[in-house]
């Protein structure tokens, strides 16, 4: 049976509208967007009686939604109840009703995670740091998870950051083009997420990168070293100073689908450790982030 203002209705609703229906979500992350605990998820997915919402099993605690409801589900409603609930205009405690919904506290939604008295100074951050602290504080790790741009904002503001006004809009933008940290799932209004190269990377890695840009998306130092291409052909080469096996990985792209002139082609050649340590995946990410900007530079 659908029952409007039911916790179940807004988990449902939360799976079908942001959880990716391939790769699915952990009960972990929706629990920790919707404020709600692992069990609160776990007893949706795993429904007692005889009704039966299908979720299939991805992956560890990972699950992904299917087109199968329960009798009398409505979509559009759900998804009414979900984002009213996100935005704090009433908490759903099992079943409540209209009536006592909407004489609720319409404060604006926290994740319980990070409920606390007072908050950290921030105003001394790069900006960039902070608005990734803050996608990271609002649990912003996945699609699911992505956080409106008004939410980032008063994250910020509550850490004391100033100057938000003209800046976080572009700030936001820079870090996305930059270095591919940040990403926007669109829609109205728009929301935010942290990428898996950001969450892939230690604080130390993201410290390294950033000193590398000002606040304006300036880039201060070059990210590495004036190179010159050199190609090895081979699936493999050992270095004999270090007896270390480097993997042959060929890419080559055809550039008439993009719109280039026909016969315009684009090969790229990288040999990496079988095995790479953090600081060997920090400049690689540095050099992909170089090149990218140098075929930029070609437009």
């Amino acid at each position: 049976m659908f029952v409007l203002y039911s916790r179940n209705t807004v988990i449902r609703a939360y799976f079908d509208k942001y959880v990716n229906k391939r790769k699915g979500a952990t009960l972990k992350e929706v629990a920790a967007v919707l404020g709600y605990t692992t069990k609160n998820i776990s007893d949706a997915v795993f429904p007692r009686g005889s009704v039966i919402v299908e979720y299939i099993r991805v992956g560890p605690s990972t699950y992904r939604p299917t087109n199968d409801h329960v009798p009398g589900w409505d979509a559009a409603a759900a998804e009414r109840v979900l984002e009213d609930h996100l935005n704090g205009v009433y908490r759903i405690d099992g079943v409540m009703s209209r009536a006592k919904a909407e004489k609720a506290p319409r404060a604006p939604y926290q994740s319980a995670r990070v409920t606390r008295k007072g908050a950290a100074d921030w105003s001394h951050f790069h900006l960039w740091k902070a608005i990734l602290d803050a996608l990271y504080e609002l649990t912003a790790v996945t699609r699911g998870g992505a956080r409106r741009v008004e939410d980032i904002k008063a994250k910020l503001i509550e850490h004391k950051v100033p100057n938000l006004d003209d800046r976080l809009g572009p700030a936001m933008r820079s870090i996305a083009y930059s270095l591919g940290w940040v990403a926007d799932i669109g829609g109205n209004p728009n929301r935010w997420f942290l990428t898996p190269e950001y969450l892939r990377l230690t604080p130390e890695e993201r410290e390294l990168v950033l000193s590398e840009w000002d606040d304006a998306g300036n880039r201060i130092a070059p990210l590495v070293p004036a190179y010159e291409p050199v190609v090895v052909m081979g699936v493999a080469v050992v270095t004999p100073e270090e007896g270390r096996v480097l993997i042959a990985h060929r890419f080559e792209w055809d550039g008439l689908p993009f719109g280039a002139p026909e016969g315009t082609e684009v090969m790229l050649e990288a040999h990496l450790p079988k095995e790479m340590s953090a600081q060997e995946r920090l400049g690689l990410f540095q050099f992909v982030m170089k090149l990218r900007e140098d075929l930029l530079n070609l437009i």
